[in-house]
C-alpha cells in the first residue's frame, strides 16, 4: 500500500527535476566546461544516481552523451555562422580540449568540422536540423 501511494509523488519529483534540468539546458550551463553530472545535482536538489536515471530516461543517453550532443549543436552554429575560427569554435561550445572536441564532433556528425562546413556550404539540408532531446 505505501508504495503505490509513494508513485505519484516519485513521479511529481522526476518531473519538477526533469523540468529544472531543462530550464538549465536552455540557459546554456553545457557551455561551462567545468559542469559535471554533481553541479547539475547540487542545482536541481537530487543525487547522481536520480539524476543520471532522469538523463537515460527521459533525455536518451548518459550525461556525457547529453551534454556533449549539445555542446556539438552550439559549436555547429558557431561554424555556421563563422563567429570563431574553427580551431577556437571548441573553446566557446564547452569542450575542455581540441581532441575532445573533434572526437565528439565526429561522433556525432559523422564529420570533422572542417568537412562539416563544406557539406553545410554545399547546401546539404539535413544540416539545418538542431534537434535536441528538450
Amino acid at each position: 500500500m505505501e508504495a503505490i501511494e509513494q508513485e505519484p509523488h516519485r513521479a511529481k519529483t522526476e518531473e519538477r527535476i526533469y523540468n529544472l534540468l531543462v530550464e538549465l539546458l536552455k540557459k546554456k550551463v553545457y557551455l561551462n566546461p567545468n559542469v559535471s553530472l554533481a553541479s547539475l545535482c547540487t542545482e536541481v536538489g537530487t543525487n547522481t544516481a536520480y539524476l543520471s536515471a532522469i538523463f537515460n530516461n527521459r533525455l536518451g543517453g548518459n550525461f556525457k552523451t547529453i551534454i556533449n550532443r549539445y555542446r556539438i549543436r552550439y559549436a555547429k552554429m558557431l561554424i555556421i555562422r563563422r563567429d570563431s575560427s574553427i580551431q577556437a569554435v571548441y573553446l566557446h561550445s564547452g569542450f575542455v580540449s581540441r581532441s575532445v572536441f573533434y572526437a565528439a564532433f565526429k561522433r556525432e556528425t559523422g564529420w570533422t568540422p572542417k568537412q562539416f562546413l563544406a557539406h553545410y556550404q554545399a547546401g546539404d539540408d539535413h544540416l539545418f536540423d538542431f534537434s535536441l532531446p528538450v
